[in-house]
């Protein structure tokens, strides 16, 4: 019997190490370099050592811009600008899609960030006009009250003289804001951060390598139709179950109350509601006045500006389950990625307090120190700008992001197969010493009017680029913008001494392993 088990482990070994071998030669006989497959566990335990983005940073140096792996299947890591360009933007049609697990779970599988095809498509086009400028100035007073909730708290932690871990702190803001500002809802959770929503809300980000979809996915890809039928999926299934209630409340209860909000939620009923057929009014795409926006985040993002003559056909309305995707995934991506943005930001001031004085300087120039930000106002603070593109070169909120060939596709001497996943290396491109000089270090001035003409495009991807770009981004940078200079015109950020080194959290998403502490001073 024992030796008929060792005989069958040999074998498997055996597999797996041929396996590996084939999945070598793919990328080899292409000749496209890279590394060694690792039997059994793929690129997995490299992933865990370095994270996503260190792990693309290393097959950069060592192979080149455009170098291959395998995972579940082949995998291209593009970071040469002209290729990247011709991926996202001149060439979408081809790589319209992105990579799927399929281990999403019942509603998450049809959030816009997974769909493909024409159902993207659609769901794409009923999105894009909740984030015109014309709709975030309709949300500015619910900003405006998140941010003196947060004046009022950091009134005391200055006064008492306390250190302040803004890793978690921040986190309390945005839940606020996009709960306020998307589903017409007030969380407080500023005031009660214990609240269910809240911790429900935490660990769904609370992700392990040892998620079993995540290692489903990556060491055994083979299994994963097994997987999804024992309900096996990347987002743990409690913390879902529980918000996904909570926002199906949310929404029987505006449908049922007629109430109508200018928010987030009001335009998924209205999707749901809309006569087949129907067209968009034109007016949701009035974008008149400044944006928050800057040039170096809004360049080659087609999708993301409207002309204010076009006409969007909606196809036909959204199911109750659509819309409950999106408004989870908008929650969800919202509420992360925004609050380790503003994380980043202050931690990165608080250790360079002439870039922080400067940038103060600047916005009491342009808003005076009594007078309340505005969505127009903010817009106009150009070094506001050059601070975030900064931060966000530095920690993108993002550390990959993929696309998906459709059809065999050929660029200059390299002929890429139907199926195969494009990897685009956000962080790695970002810090690239050759796009960006001493990468790791924080200079707002990269981005400044005299030096942006410096940058190459397709180098500088925080939001993604193209029709497939970050629908949300623009609200993102509204609401970072608002936070930061609602902090700004009242404190100075120091460091506390129990501020530690930044150790980088990366599965994908990038964030602080551990809690950043600062102190707050009043500003004269």
């Amino acid at each position: 019997m024992l030796l008929w088990i060792v005989s069958i482990l040999a074998g498997l070994i055996g597999y797996s190490v041929y396996l590996s071998i084939q999945k070598y030669e793919y990328w080899r006989k292409r000749g496209v370099p890279g590394p060694r497959a690792v039997p059994i566990l793929n690129q997995f335990l490299d992933f865990s050592k370095k994270g996503i983005g260190g792990f693309d940073l290393g097959l950069i140096k060592k192979f080149g811009r455009v170098c291959g792996y395998y995972d579940t299947g082949p995998i291209l890591l593009v970071s040469d600008p002209e290729m990247l360009k011709d991926i996202m933007v001149k060439d979408f049609s081809v790589f319209a899609n992105r990579r799927d697990f399929d281990l999403n779970g019942p509603i998450m599988e049809l959030n816009v960030s997974v769909l493909r095809d024409q159902h993207w498509k659609h769901v794409r086009n009923v999105l894009v006009p909740a984030f015109s400028s014309g709709k975030m100035r309709q949300m500015e007073h619910l900003i405006t009250d998140c941010c003196e909730t947060m004046g009022a708290h950091m009134d005391k932690v200055a006064k008492n003289g306390e250190d302040l871990d803004v890793k978690e702190y921040f986190k309390r803001i945005t839940m606020d804001v996009i709960s306020s500002t998307f589903f017409g809802t007030k969380t407080d959770t500023q005031s009660n951060p214990n609240s269910p929503f809240v911790k429900n809300a935490l660990k769904i980000f609370d992700i392990s390598i040892f998620n079993p979809a995540f290692l489903v996915a990556f060491i055994f890809p083979s299994f994963i139709p097994y997987a999804k039928r024992l309900k096996i999926q990347s987002i743990p299934r409690r913390p879902m179950e529980y918000l996904v209630s909570v926002m199906k409340e949310i929404l029987e209860m505006r449908k049922s109350s007629g109430q109508v909000r200018r928010d987030f939620l009001q335009m998924m009923v209205k999707a749901m509601d809309q006569n087949e057929g129907g067209k968009r009014p034109t007016k949701e795409y009035e974008e008149d006045g400044p944006d928050v926006l800057s040039d170096a985040l809004s360049v080659d993002s087609p999708s993301q500006q409207q002309p204010a003559h076009q006409e969007q056909r909606i196809n036909r309305t959204l199911t109750a389950d659509e819309v409950m995707a999106q408004s989870m995934i908008f929650l969800l991506a919202g509420f992360e990625t925004t609050a380790s943005t503003l994380t980043f930001m202050t931690y990165l001031l608080s250790i360079h307090p002439e870039i922080q004085e400067r940038l103060r300087k600047e916005i009491q120039q342009v808003i005076g120190r009594d007078v309340q930000p505005t969505y127009d106002l903010i817009a106009q603070i150009p070094y506001l700008d050059q601070c975030i593109n900064e931060t966000l070169r530095l920690y993108p909120p993002a550390s990959r992001t993929e696309r998906e060939c459709s059809e065999d596709w050929t660029w200059k001497n390299l002929t890429i197969e139907k199926g195969t996943t494009i990897g685009i290396p956000i962080y790695g491109l970002h810090h690239d010493p050759e796009f960006w000089p001493e990468p790791d270090c924080y200079n707002p001035d990269r981005f400044s009017e005299e030096n942006k003409h410096k940058i190459i495009p397709f180098t500088f991807l925080p939001f993604g680029q193209g029709p497939r770009n970050c629908v949300g981004m623009r609200f993102a940078i509204y609401e970072i913008k608002m936070v930061m200079v609602s902090i700004l015109l009242k404190y100075r950020i120091m460091p506390s001494t129990r501020m530690g080194s930044l150790v980088l959290k990366d599965w994908g998403l990038i964030s602080s392993k551990d809690a950043l502490w600062i102190k707050l001073e009043k500003a004269h």
